[in-house]
């Protein structure tokens, strides 16, 4: 293994990196596209900078993906919320047996509208997926967190986002030497007043089970610790943008699991600070100046990466550890780059 990465290991020139990013609007990605970055370099080259993926081959699909499962219920709960966000005053959806039959009539109908537009071999599996994600929803209705006089302000709040008709300004998160506007999309906002100072709270929606796969205790610890290396994002990002396009503090942030499986943990929050905060905007930065110095060597997590044909190899993060490449990366997820010596003990 060389000292020094090369264009043979994923560095290109700064220049060039700097203006593929800026063909991202706003010049950076979206949260997701951090997080994908922080999980694997190398990947968010192929698909958010080349735009590779998969061959789209719907005579062969046997039921929805994850993709189109998490767009159908996210479509069904903004359905379901909007009534309770435009009431006078707002309030969360009451756990009863009409808000029940609401609720399983929009999910039927988005799965009912896949099965008639799709062709998937096996339609059967769609509707034995749609009763199951109905008796899960219906779950998710009872356990809401209707306590702390929380009321929903906005759903699929957008910031910088090109696809919604009104969004707010991108999040401007600045550095010496640099910025970027962070761009996306919030699932639901919630609201309060507290001794006269008005709070939000946030809450983005997860359709597949919990992520990352520990207990809901250790989720916790490794958001406030390191964001899960920098691969556990939204939370944060969300939390600066709300506070910067709103003007008010965000005191509660994270995930709720809306389809959790047997035994997980459904929803993940953490209290919001000012350390937070500060630790979010240096992780972003770090992530930003490791792109622009045209990083995007291979990562090590390659079990579900799409483009892993392309890189041929795994266990990429240990080339040349001592390379300065590497520090801004290094800040930013906790990745220990391992020497040469291990390296050669991992093949």
């Amino acid at each position: 293994f060389g000292r020094q990465l090369s264009d043979w290991e994923g560095v290109i020139p700064p220049k060039m990196a700097v203006e593929a990013l800026d063909e991202l609007r706003g010049g950076a990605p979206s949260v997701t596209g951090f997080e994908a970055y922080a999980k694997c370099p190398s990947g968010f080259f192929f698909k958010h900078l080349l735009g590779l993926d998969d061959l789209d081959e719907p005579a062969e699909a046997a039921s929805p993906n994850a993709l189109e499962i998490g767009s159908a219920l996210h479509r069904a709960l903004e359905s379901f919320m909007e009534p309770y966000i435009t009431a006078s005053p707002a309030t969360l959806p009451p756990d009863d047996e009409k808000s029940q039959a609401v609720l399983e009539g929009l999910i039927r109908a988005e799965f009912d509208a896949l099965n008639s537009t799709q062709n998937y071999i096996h339609p059967g599996e769609v509707r034995r997926a749609t009763d199951h994600l109905v008796t899960r929803m219906k779950t998710w209705l009872t356990r809401l967190d209707r306590s702390g006089d929380w009321a929903p302000y906005a759903l699929e709040m957008a910031f910088g986002t090109r696809h919604k008709a009104s969004t707010h300004d991108a999040y401007r998160l600045a550095w010496d030497g640099g910025h970027c506007d962070v761009r996306g999309e919030i699932d639901r906002v919630d609201v309060r007043t507290v001794d006269g100072v008005t709070e939000y709270r946030i809450m983005d929606y997860k359709s597949s089970k919990r992520y990352p796969k520990v207990s809901a205790k250790r989720t916790r610890e490794a958001m406030e610790a390191d964001f899960v290396g920098g691969t556990l994002l939204q939370f944060g990002a969300y939390a600066l943008a709300v506070e910067q396009v709103l003007g008010h503090p965000v005191t509660v942030t994270g995930y709720d699991y809306v389809t959790p499986g047997k035994g997980n943990s459904m929803v993940v929050t953490i209290p919001w600070n000012a350390d937070l905060a500060d630790k979010m905007k240096r992780v972003l930065e770090n992530l930003m100046e490791s792109m622009r110095a045209g990083l995007f060597a291979r990562g090590t997590d390659c079990i579900f990466c799409r483009p892993k044909g392309i890189c041929g190899t795994t266990l990429q993060k240990g080339r040349a550890p001592d390379d300065p490449l590497w520090d801004r990366y290094r800040a930013a997820t906790g990745t220990p780059i391992a020497s040469d010596d291990e390296m050669e003990g991992a093949k």
